[in-house]
C-alpha cells in the first residue's frame, strides 16, 4: 500500500477528534470522541476516526 500524507490535511487540529473520508478529506471535527461520533452517524460514506494532536508520528507505521 502506498503510503498518504496527511501533514496538510491534519495541520490546524491540535485537540480532539477528527473525521477523515476516503478521499483524506477532513469532515467533521470535535472536541469529544462522543461529539465526533454525533456528527459523523448515519454519513454513508466511509470514515477513520483519529485522535488530533500536534504529533502524528506514532500513526506511521
Amino acid at each position: 500500500m502506498k503510503a498518504i500524507d496527511l501533514t496538510k490535511t491534519l495541520q490546524g487540529y491540535k485537540q480532539g477528534w477528527v473525521a477523515i473520508n476516503n478521499k483524506y478529506k477532513v469532515i467533521a471535527h470535535a472536541e469529544t470522541y462522543k461529539e465526533i461520533v454525533e456528527k459523523v452517524f448515519g454519513l454513508e460514506e466511509k470514515i477513520i476516526l483519529l485522535p488530533a494532536t500536534g504529533d502524528y508520528s506514532r500513526y506511521i507505521t
